[in-house]
């Protein structure tokens, strides 16, 4: 019969099983239903199930091995996506709740971003876009998680990190984007610097009801 994913991660949570015959199952599965073990498997607390998960989230690939066919990579900026940062806080929320330690996430956004794309156009914002990834990952904490998020907004998931913590690290992440001008282009004219907007909120339980409301907060 079907292997159902909730039945695979109890299989291993049950003593039935070890993590890398739980990794070969997850192999097995449709790529939905992939997604789905992935995530049961983050919330488990199964890292490592997780992370080979991931891997094994890979599109058919053609020759040229093309990054825009992985969904938990972004191929402008290569970093992680809104799939593997959900994948990443449900984990962390669940590690959270079980130990009552803080855990916050910051939501970053560009500003003006759509008046750029409107006034300099997509290069432009492109350009803008890969500013920021740069600038943050020049700053960000090791044990963070930085995501982009959507178009114009990241976000950044800080373990052990309370509010007012997280209100420090964002005046840092907001200067050195705004500090450090943005590499020009010989095709493209653009802004010379770029802001961003930040909103860092704690994770509680009592307010949110799991990681997708916390994201969506």
């Amino acid at each position: 019969s079907r292997a159902v994913p909730g039945d695979l991660i109890m299989l291993h949570l049950l003593g039935g099983g070890i993590p890398e015959q739980l990794e070969q199952r997850i192999g097995t599965l449709g790529q939905r239903d992939r997604r789905l073990a992935v995530l049961i498997a983050a919330s488990a607390g199964l890292g490592g199930v997780l992370f080979r998960g991931l891997q094994s989230l890979r599109m058919p690939q053609s020759d040229d091995d093309d990054p825009a066919r992985i969904p938990f990579i972004d191929s402008e900026t290569h970093l992680p996506t809104r799939q593997h940062l959900l994948a990443t806080l449900a984990r962390d929320v669940a590690r959270a709740e079980r130990y009552s330690h803080p855990l916050t996430l910051a939501v970053i956004r560009i500003r003006q971003f759509e008046e750029m794309k409107t006034v300099f156009g997509p290069a432009a914002a492109a350009l803008a876009v890969q500013h920021v990834a740069d600038s943050l990952r020049r700053v960000i904490r090791a044990g963070d998680f930085f995501a982009r998020l959507d178009e114009g907004r990241f976000a950044v998931v800080l373990p052990e990190c309370s509010n007012r913590q997280a209100a420090l690290l964002a005046d840092r992440l907001a200067l050195a984007v705004s500090s450090r001008p943005v590499e020009p282009s010989s095709r493209t004219t653009g802004p010379r610097h770029v802001g961003v907007e930040i909103r860092a909120v704690e994770y509680d339980a009592e307010r949110f009801q799991d990681p997708l409301e916390f994201l969506n907060h």
